[in-house]
C-alpha cells in the first residue's frame, strides 16, 4: 500500500467515523415564521436517543451544523437562541447529537424531524405603477397602486399589513396592504407642486420599523406637477 493510498483511507474512516457518530434528535419551535432582526429560540431534545452520558447537540440548518451545545447527562432538552436574525436564516432546521466535539460547520446531517423556519425581512420591497400620467396639473388626482406578484408571508398569518409610499426615499403616505389582493392604493388629492419627486413602495410583514429613511422599491417613478 503506497503513502497516498494510506492516506486516503485514513481520511475515507474519518468521515465514515463522523457519520456513524451522529445520532438524530428532535427539534421543537415555538414560531416558524419570524420577524427580521428578532430572537429565534429552538429546543433540541435527546429525549429517547441517547444514553445517560453527557453529549454535544448540533443546530443544523439545510443539513449543516450552525450552532452546539452541551448537554449534560440528566439533561435532555437543549435551547439554542439565535440573535438578530435575517432572512439568510431561514430554511430546515433540525438537531443530532454526539459524544464527540466537532465544528459546528464539520456536521452534515438531519435530526428525527425538520421544521422549516422562515425570517420575515423587515420592509419588503414592492412594484409601483402610477394611474396618471408622469405630469400632471395643480388640483389633479393622483394614484398610485403598490403590488406584489407573490403572495407575501406575514406574522400571524396577517390579512392586511402596512405599506409605505415613498417620495425621495423618505415616507411620503402609510396605506394598509391587502395580502390577498397583493396590493395597496395611495391617492394624493388636488396635488401641488411639493408633491412633485421620485416615488417608489415598500411592505412591511413584520412588527418592525427602522431606517425608514433608507428604504427604496423596487423601481422608482417620476411625478411632476405643473402649475394649472
Amino acid at each position: 500500500m503506497n503513502a497516498f493510498t494510506f492516506l486516503l483511507c485514513v481520511l475515507m474512516h474519518e468521515v465514515t467515523g463522523q457519520i456513524k457518530d451522529i445520532s438524530p434528535a428532535r427539534i421543537l419551535v415555538p414560531q416558524r415564521i419570524v420577524s427580521e432582526n428578532s430572537n429565534l429560540h429552538v429546543i433540541c431534545s435527546t429525549f429517547g436517543f441517547k444514553k445517560n452520558t453527557p453529549v454535544y447537540v448540533y443546530l443544523c440548518n439545510n443539513g449543516t451544523g450552525v450552532e452546539r451545545l452541551s448537554q449534560k447527562p440528566e439533561e435532555n432538552d437543549s435551547t439554542f437562541t439565535l440573535t438578530k436574525v435575517t432572512p439568510t436564516d431561514s430554511g430546515e432546521y433540525s438537531c443530532v447529537h454526539s459524544i464527540s466535539e466537532y465544528k459546528p460547520d464539520e456536521v452534515n446531517a438531519t435530526g428525527i424531524n425538520s421544521i422549516g423556519i422562515h425570517v420575515l425581512a423587515n420592509f419588503q420591497p414592492a412594484n409601483l405603477t402610477l394611474s396618471s400620467p408622469s405630469s400632471v396639473s395643480q388640483g389633479a388626482k393622483v394614484e398610485f397602486v403598490c403590488s406584489l406578484p407573490y403572495v407575501l408571508q406575514t406574522l400571524d398569518d396577517c390579512g392586511s399589513v402596512q405599506s409605505y409610499l415613498m417620495r425621495d426615499r423618505a415616507i411620503y403616505q402609510v396605506q394598509g396592504f391587502d395580502v390577498k389582493q397583493r396590493e395597496a392604493r395611495f391617492v394624493i388629492q388636488d396635488a401641488v407642486q411639493k408633491d412633485s419627486g421620485l416615488y417608489s413602495c415598500v411592505v412591511r410583514p413584520s412588527q418592525c420599523f427602522k431606517d425608514a429613511e433608507r428604504l427604496t422599491g423596487n423601481n422608482a417613478v417620476i411625478l411632476q406637477v405643473q402649475k394649472g
